[in-house]
């Protein structure tokens, strides 16, 4: 999307307004949706705050009418994870590989391209970007709850195969498809010496990044309303405080905050965990032979690391002060006693 290559500065820019002059009138429902994300992007570059919202809130209009989500789905699938999750701490390893596998989650949004493509630039660590196949080996799951030592050792296999394609079996290799959070248990399971790390960020600022990003998958369907971004934030952190309390310090905080204010000595500490024996510096603006990006996130990482976004929901607040006060809410409920 021409609007996502690049920073609007000026309303005579010549791709502005192209994109304003084909704003002006209707398309079709699916060039309308996209032009209006296109559209808030630059006014928001522009920071003319409340127009902007208008075309975001345009386009997710048009967008949920294409993919539905229900809330109501999320919570109750939110609570058999909770309820049947089968704990595999303590688990002994499964005998097959010598690899690190690396899973980055978190909500959509909170920084999981940009801290793989750092750790992606040391010599010994290689990111994968979003494989969705930990979604595929946790559906295999049997009615029994839990998989056998062979079934652990056939699919804690077939996944690091899949993660390290033809790297080096003793590699360090990532997926940072944020979703998997939903999968952790089955993570660790089948790949008992598996790290996850895990970024948070501000809610409002992740679910206002959800809401102005034009996701086109039926997972996502939730950035396409403002009720259904609570919700599912809110299943987000039960399902990962659940996680956090069976599997402790397998899974690592990364603060996204941190991540752009300091980025080496963040980075530094993550290098750490992974066992990494070399740190060469990986903050800065990546180069032109980086890994071609295919997520949401493909212009952000391509820029210098930058606190832009920190607190962007500051612009917007007072056009929806309910919408934001309610992840506010949900990110103080969940800190408490931390």
């Amino acid at each position: 999307m021409l609007a996502q290559q690049k920073r609007f500065r000026a309303t005579d820019d010549e791709d502005y307004l192209r994109i304003a002059e084909a704003a002006a009138r209707s398309h079709g429902r699916e060039a309308d949706m996209c032009i209006a994300f296109a559209y808030g992007k630059a006014l928001d570059d522009m920071q003319q705050w409340p127009a902007a919202w208008a075309q975001f809130q345009k386009g997710n209009q048009l967008m949920s009418g294409n993919t539905p989500w229900s809330g109501r789905a999320w919570r109750r699938y939110v609570d058999r994870r909770i309820g049947n999750a089968a704990t595999a701490a303590g688990r002994g390893p499964v005998p097959g590989h010598a690899g690190t596998a690396v899973f980055i989650v978190g909500m959509p949004r909170s920084g999981t391209t940009l801290l793989e493509q750092m750790l992606d630039r040391q010599p010994d660590i290689a990111g994968r970007g979003e494989l969705n196949c930990l979604d595929h080996f946790a559906k295999q799951r049997p009615p029994s709850g839990s998989f056998t030592v062979a079934q652990r050792r056939e699919l804690g296999h077939a996944l690091w195969t899949r993660m390290r394609l033809e790297g080096p079996e003793g590699g360090t290799c990532i997926d940072k498809n944020p979703l998997n959070f939903r999968f952790l248990d089955t993570a660790f399971e089948i790949l008992p010496t598996a790290k996850v790390l895990r970024l948070t960020r501000d809610g409002r600022d992740s679910c206002l990044c959800c809401f102005f990003q034009l996701f086109q998958h039926e997972d996502t369907a939730f950035s396409y309303g403002l009720d259904s971004l609570v919700s599912f934030c809110s299943g987000y952190r039960r399902l990962m405080a659940h996680w956090q309390e069976i599997y402790g310090d397998r899974i690592r905080e990364v603060s996204f905050v941190r991540l752009v204010a300091s980025s080496d000595e963040v980075l530094a500490g993550v290098l750490q965990v992974l066992g990494c024996d070399r740190y060469d510096a990986v903050s800065g603006t990546p180069g032109a032979a980086d890994r071609v990006i295919r997520t949401a996130s493909v212009w952000q990482p391509r820029q210098a690391v930058h606190p832009r976004s920190v607190g962007r929901w500051r612009h917007y607040y007072d056009l929806a002060p309910g919408f934001f006060d309610q992840p506010a809410a949900i990110d103080s409920d969940s800190n408490k006693g931390r």
